[in-house]
């Protein structure tokens, strides 16, 4: 849900209160050069709204940089333990393999793993 916000902080600080000391937040979020590439915004560093189309209609969603999401994590309290970039699986090869190649080499996913500092 992340992505759906403009500004991370009032989250990520509730996140923050509510976890224990030294507990895990673990979230995924679009992967911010796929965004950049796929809807051409001008400046990858921007936070951008972004619209898409989707099968239930129209979708807004901001596309933030990584520099951006490290930032806010590490303002609200938290350290970036583990960043994921997934690519499909095999099963997913066998279902569309044209898309499985694509994301074999342009991930469409971030997932990070932060842990909240003492």
């Amino acid at each position: 849900m992340l992505h759906y916000l403009k500004d991370w902080q009032p989250a990520l600080r509730e996140f923050h209160r509510v976890l224990k000391s030294h507990g895990t937040l673990v979230f995924s979020t679009h992967h911010p050069f796929n965004d950049w590439q796929f809807f051409k915004t001008e400046d990858y560093f921007a936070v951008d709204l972004l619209e898409d189309e989707w099968e239930i209609g129209k979708i807004k969603f901001y596309r933030r940089p990584l520099t951006a999401m490290s930032r806010d994590l590490e303002i609200a309290g938290f350290y970036i333990e583990r960043i994921l970039e997934p690519q499909p699986t095999e099963d997913f090869k066998r279902i569309n393999a044209e898309a499985y190649e694509k994301h074999m080499k342009q991930p469409l996913f971030l997932v990070v793993r932060a842990r909240k500092k003492s």
